[in-house]
């Protein structure tokens, strides 16, 4: 009876170690796994219209989406830092954060090239950086991509910059019925600069990315997702989902002439940032308030 009994509680033992085992097992498969969703809803900041904004539309439901249509209301929003992620003009993201808002770090490119400028009525033909020399381009925005990058070009190729003159308007809308004026010269970027292209009359008077590329051997970086550091420090595993969604929301948006970017899995991405903020910070130091980049502006994939 007892040699019975002893067998007994050896077979029950051996069950309660096993499922002791198990349950550790579960545990660290869960423990590797992560979290399985976000922790709270993600606000996000995005120009509207913007090559960003298409990407965006393809987010799961727990993200919240402000489309802006004014420059300065967006870049007064990164310096707020009213936005958990924000989808953000590459040189406004730079004057934020130069600006006071550091609250602002970068997470990796989103969109290259495709920055253009237009003539109505003005043929292409022969057309250089030193031929805007004296003219009158019309920009999105003070704070405008474009007019740093031909600030840019136009240095790099010794013309006259400071002889030209520079207007601006507050939305993509604006700058369409601008470009539709005989005679007017327009700075502009994809996606909305394709509907510019196609205004009876207009020209193509310089690929910008092309006089960059020659340069510099990179693409501009047009736009840039950045995260507010609250996000970084409070919401870690978050930031993680965020980055796997925008990718798989890249994934989804199909062919397109806008040249899209995500550099998810690689330190690709923060070399090209450093690459295009050093050279734009050699021609206007004003961007950073006359200090160069933080290697604290730049976030580190883990």
């Amino acid at each position: 009876m007892k040699k019975k009994s002893l067998i007994i509680s050896m077979v029950i033992l051996a069950l309660c170690f096993a499922l002791c085992v198990g349950c550790g097992e579960d545990e660290a498969e869960e423990q590797a796994a992560g979290p399985e969703g976000l922790s709270d809803t993600v606000n996000v900041l995005v120009m509207n219209r913007s090559a960003g904004s298409r990407v965006c539309e393809g987010l799961p439901e727990d993200y919240k989406i402000e489309k802006v249509s004014d420059p300065a209301d967006f870049k007064s929003k990164l310096k707020s830092g009213s936005f958990d992620i924000a989808i953000s003009p590459s040189v406004v993201a730079a004057q934020a954060y130069g600006e006071g808002g550091k609250n602002i770090t970068c997470i990796s490119p989103t969109t290259l090239g495709g920055v253009y400028v237009y003539g109505n009525g003005i043929s292409g033909w022969g057309f250089t950086p030193k031929t805007l020399a004296k003219k009158t381009i019309v920009c999105l925005g003070r704070d405008s991509e474009e007019k740093a990058i031909i600030k840019k070009v136009m240095m790099d190729k010794g013309a006259a910059f400071s002889t030209v003159r520079f207007d601006y308007v507050d939305s993509q809308k604006d700058l369409i019925t601008v470009a539709k004026d005989y005679g007017t010269i327009v700075a502009a970027r994809r996606p909305y600069a394709s509907r510019i292209a196609k205004i009876e009359g207009v020209n193509e008077l310089l690929d910008l990315n092309e006089y960059y590329y020659d340069e510099e051997s990179e693409d501009i970086v047009t736009e840039v997702m950045v995260a507010n550091n609250k996000m970084i420090e409070t919401r870690e595993d978050d930031i993680k989902i965020i980055i796997a969604d925008y990718k798989a929301a890249l994934d989804k948006v199909g062919k397109t002439k806008t040249q899209l970017v995500f550099y998810a899995d690689s330190d690709r991405g923060t070399k090209l940032m450093k690459r295009f903020n050093k050279a734009m910070y050699s021609i206007d130091k004003t961007l950073m308030g006359g200090k160069a980049f933080s290697s604290d502006y730049y976030y580190t994939m883990r």
